[in-house]
């Protein structure tokens, strides 16, 4: 069945968001963005999409996050890893993880 909240995610992944939101805002990041999309063309997907952007206007430093659940040993699944590994492709900066299970 598929996830009646769509890309977004469910509760607990929204849940999630929130708090690295907090988390960025924290860090100084002063424009936050979800689900922002990445080009991609010669890659797994055409496009991805970054679940938490956060930019610190002031020195132009960008920190894109993930959000999903881990695997037993701490790892992002597969699918994210494959995501993280497109968008830092193409942005050329690191993606952190961050998981909700």
């Amino acid at each position: 069945m598929p996830n009646p909240d769509g890309k977004k995610g469910g509760k607990v992944h929204q849940d999630k968001v929130d708090e690295v939101e907090n988390i960025l805002r924290d860090n100084g990041c002063d424009k936050i963005e979800r689900e922002v999309m990445v080009r991609t063309s010669d890659e797994a997907k055409t496009k991805r999409f970054i679940d938490v952007q956060g930019t610190n206007t002031k020195t132009g430093e960008t920190v894109s996050a993930q959000i999903d659940k881990q695997n037993k040993n701490g790892s992002p699944d597969s699918r994210e890893r494959q995501a993280a590994a497109d968008i830092q492709g193409v942005t050329r900066r690191l993606v952190l993880f961050f998981p909700y299970n």
